[in-house]
């Protein structure tokens, strides 16, 4: 997947690339570490940049000598991004590029960061330089799930849902053995109100893996929803079983099996999502 250059209207302001080597993408960033008062330091943003599986390892990572690895910065930038330290967590971003220039996760964190602050108020050249690095990010990683996650939700929002889906039917095909493939695309298709097309997708991704939890607990959502409640009860047990820090989870068993023993079956529509940190609601 070859990353692509798009060019920004207005000159950017320089801000130590020589601290980027040569790779041509840190100093991209670095040109534009001074821009952030436009896209990153939006108070509206409202998302995580990296997911809890990752955040997770990195907590662990430790500091030899003075110098952090890439994993430490972007940890360090995760936790001042949930702060509301939008431009210290880009920072550290940057700075986990400059010691992995292949760090895929340091893209991703960044692109996240643009792709949510450059929503609103509408920005399109964050929403473009965003892009670039999703790509950039799936250049480095082809199987990088909340990358394809995010990438897929920009395409929606400007209005490429077709694009969206080619990438997320190109990843199933290019990685058959890939579960998360095929729950992102049921993701895609529930927020578009295609709820069999989901199903028959996270069925094909317990094919794959029958361990999976979250499959379990998104076919125990679209089950629940169309008020299939003892068998929704049954996947949501099975993904606890699996994962019992699924967010929602136990609290969609404890729910349902009061409903179930009183009888008092009622139509839910909890506010939980496939996956988790979760995109922007789609238009249906």
């Amino acid at each position: 997947m070859a990353s692509r250059e798009r060019p920004w209207s207005r000159p950017v302001r320089f801000c130590r690339p020589e601290a980027t080597g040569r790779n041509p993408y840190l100093v991209e960033l670095a040109m534009r570490c001074e821009d952030l008062g436009s896209p990153m330091d939006a108070r509206t943003a409202c998302f995580t940049p990296v997911s809890v599986r990752y955040l997770a390892p990195y907590l662990l990572t430790i500091m030899v000598g003075c110098q952090w690895s890439a994993a430490g910065y972007n940890a360090d930038g995760v936790k001042l991004y949930q702060q509301g330290n939008s431009h210290a967590a880009y920072q550290r971003f940057q700075q986990a590029l400059q010691s992995d220039p292949r760090n895929s996760d340091g893209y991703y964190n960044i692109a996240a960061a643009y792709h949510r602050a450059s929503l609103s108020p509408r920005n399109e050249k964050g929403l473009e330089y965003a892009e670039d690095l999703y790509h950039r990010c799936l250049d480095l990683s082809p199987d990088h799930t909340e990358c394809y996650r995010g990438l897929s939700s920009l395409l929606v929002q400007s209005g490429r849902t077709d694009s969206a889906f080619r990438l997320l039917e190109g990843w199933a095909q290019r990685s058959p053995q890939s579960s998360d493939a095929r729950i992102e695309l049921a993701r895609m298709n529930e927020e578009l109100g295609k709820v069999d097309q989901a199903e028959r997708h996270l069925v094909a991704a317990l094919d794959v893996d029958t361990r999976n939890p979250r499959a379990w607990a998104a076919l125990g959502r679209l089950r629940e929803r169309r008020g299939e409640y003892a068998q929704a009860l049954s996947n949501y047990r099975q993904a606890y079983q699996l994962n019992s820090y699924q967010s929602g989870v136990n609290d969609r068993i404890a729910s349902l099996q009061r409903e179930l023993f009183t009888g008092n079956q009622t139509d839910y529509s909890f506010g939980t999502r496939i996956a988790s940190p979760q995109p922007p609601n789609l238009p249906r």
